[in-house]
């Protein structure tokens, strides 16, 4: 599981020698970064992407729906890379004209009334919590400090030697669906059924399913947690046979630091937005 309230967490690793995809020493420093962040928070390493310079915590409800609405293009590699045209309300709502009408034993996964629901939504499509909900987990998450040191060896024989230091005082992975009805614990109608898209996805004989969840579909990477810091530094070096850099990050504010994404395959496999960034 994630460690959603982080409290007291302490993370030291001390790797031997492992091996770089590239000659890049700060690339390299960054694939360390993020894989002691997932380590820490207990997220798989390929599921999270840092977020690429600093984006502050907002303050409305509808930032934070908007941030979790993008959909990651491409496969993701180290950084969130946000479709600016795709977005998951309108994914949705094609897969469900797209669907099949066909019998179903649970009856959240009744077809024309989650047509007849999303389109009643009006073209407002809240997620499950509230920016107020973020503030709150963020002030009763607890201080973390990560620590790496590791040495890697590139494609081309060169050593380097990568240290990592970071510490927060809150540091929080901030999970939350499409709403279903329930937002921040209340009820609703809400404009989203998860079984709708499960249906979608496991109809693979559909002319519609390549296009939409293929390879080079439209609905690859779902965004279900942003990790979230306030009152941090964070300090990467690195060096190698001819370069050294040291960068220092200082955060006075709340800020999103990454984003942990599911592929459409994992996402449907899961058991619920309760466990949304399950390792």
């Amino acid at each position: 599981m994630i460690r959603k309230w982080l409290i007291g967490l302490l993370v030291v690793l001390h790797f031997g020698v492992g091996f770089a995809q590239d000659n890049n020493l700060e690339n390299t420093a960054v694939g360390c970064w993020r894989y002691a962040l997932a380590t820490g928070l207990g997220v798989r390493t390929d599921r999270l992407m840092l977020f690429p310079g600093s984006a502050s915590a907002g303050t409305t409800s509808r930032w934070l729906w908007s941030f979790f609405d993008a959909m990651a293009t491409g496969h993701p590699g180290y950084y969130f890379n946000p479709a600016q045209y795709n977005h998951f309300s309108s994914d949705y709502g094609l897969v469900l004209y797209q669907s099949m009408v066909s019998d179903s034993l649970d009856p959240r996964c009744n077809l024309d009334e989650a047509i007849i629901q999303y389109y009643q939504a009006g073209g407002q499509y809240p997620w499950n919590k509230t920016i107020e909900g973020l503030h709150d987990e963020l002030a009763r998450s607890g201080p973390a400090e990560i620590r790496l040191d590791t040495t890697v060896v590139t494609v081309s024989g060169d050593r380097m030697v990568i240290h990592i230091e970071a510490r927060f005082a809150h540091l929080l992975v901030f999970d939350a669906g499409p709403d279903e009805g329930a937002r921040d614990g209340g009820e609703g109608e809400g404009w989203y059924r998860r079984c709708v898209v499960a249906d979608a996805y496991a109809n693979k004989s559909s002319r519609f399913w390549e296009p939409t969840f293929g390879p080079a579909g439209f609905m690859q990477y779902l965004t279900v947690a942003i990790v979230v810091a306030d009152n941090a530094t964070v300090r990467i070096s690195g060096s190698d046979s001819s370069l050294s850099f040291a960068n220092e990050t200082q955060i006075r504010l709340p800020v999103v630091q990454a984003v942990v994404v599911y592929s459409i395959k994992d996402y449907v496999g899961a058991r619920g937005d309760a466990d949304a960034g399950r390792p």
